[in-house]
């Protein structure tokens, strides 16, 4: 079975010493300031598998990068850099048993899927998607968007809501076809917010 993003932060916390466990659970709270995360729903997570649902729920896409920073801040550089390496795998991983006739489900109502998330989207997706998302697109063969338009999406505006507005706008105009191989995308790099979209 393959791995998930849920199932490499379950490991990594896994790994962690009880000391250790406790130092990143404070971290974890400094980092959620400005969410709906308290120190009691951090104190109340059973296992390590809630406490990785937590993190998903908190920080959503940006989930791995927010865990390999707090492994590292607490000293854990080892468990940081395997979970990098872990999430690679992930990102590198094409579609895999049921998902290869999902794959081409992803044409299906593009356009209108597309739309329907549009909003969620722009205020969900983090600048690491974004520009993951862009050279994804680009390194398409034949691509789907040019240097040109990856430039426009980035100088249009400094604010990241914009820029993924652009873009999006950008791919529902050019059609069903680059929606779908835009959602392929987002499926293959943020699985958890793909499903939680809906898509």
């Amino acid at each position: 079975m393959e791995k998930t993003v849920r199932d490499i932060l379950e490991r990594s916390l896994e790994d962690l010493k009880s000391n250790d466990s406790k130092k990143f659970r404070r971290k974890f709270l400094d980092e959620a300031q400005g969410t709906a995360i308290t120190r009691r729903k951090i104190e109340g997570t059973k296992d390590d598998a809630d406490l990785a649902d937590l993190l998903l729920q908190t920080f959503e896409n940006d989930a791995v990068d927010k865990t390999e920073g707090i492994l590292r801040f607490i000293g854990c550089n080892c468990t940081a850099s395997k979970l990098r390496e872990d999430h690679a795998k992930i990102k590198s991983q094409g579609p895999v048993s049921g998902d290869i006739a999902m794959a081409a489900s992803d044409m299906d109502d593009a356009l209108e899927r597309v739309s329907m998330v549009q909003r969620d989207l722009i205020n969900r997706g983090s600048e690491g998607l974004l520009r993951d998302m862009l050279d994804s697109l680009q390194a398409e063969r034949p691509s789907v968007i040019n240097q040109w338009e990856v430039n426009e999406v980035l100088q249009k505006s400094s604010v990241l809501q914009d820029q993924w507005s652009s873009l999006l706008t950008m791919l529902q105009n050019k059609g069903e076809k680059a929606c779908g191989i835009m959602l392929r995308v987002l499926k293959d790099q943020e699985y958890y917010l793909y499903e939680d979209l809906g898509l």
